[in-house]
């Protein structure tokens, strides 16, 4: 019984060391070297960041279309006269949508995270099986980030 649990555990360890050979194999067609995967990394996050910073831009736009119909409920308040249900309902919409926008955001800063740790496994990986260590920093320079 325990020769055939140690046959089966060899097996098992050996499928094992084939899928990574697979694995290996596969990254290496991507990346040839760790600062290959490093400078791909850096991409992606711009790549992300600007998605980002194009949904900031979202929200501002309506942020102030939102601030216009406050403005404007707030004067006919003001001057005695009822909020047509039309405007409330529009100032609950803006709201929704910055909610929505941030929630967005949030899980792209998520999914940011999520690709970094991917990709410094991958990096990882690379050093052990090229021998050879990244040069470049994890983090992606701020000059280039803007």
């Amino acid at each position: 019984a325990e020769e055939i649990a140690a046959r089966e555990a060899e097996k098992e360890r050996q499928r094992q060391a084939e899928l990574q050979r697979q694995k290996d194999e596969k990254l290496l067609e991507r990346y040839s070297h760790p600062d290959q995967a490093v400078r791909a990394m850096h991409r992606k996050i711009r790549e992300m960041e600007g998605m980002i910073q194009l949904k900031r831009g979202n929200i501002s736009v309506i942020s102030s279309q939102l601030n216009n119909e406050q403005s404007r409920a707030a004067d006919m308040e003001r001057a005695g006269r009822e909020v047509p249900e039309a405007s409330l309902e529009k100032i609950r919409r803006l709201e929704a949508q910055i909610d929505d926008v941030e929630q967005e955001i949030q899980n792209q800063r998520r999914q940011i995270e999520d690709m970094k740790d991917e990709f410094k496994a991958d990096i990882t990986r690379l050093e052990t099986i090229t021998g050879e260590e990244r040069t470049l920093p994890l983090e992606p320079p701020e000059n280039d980030s803007q």
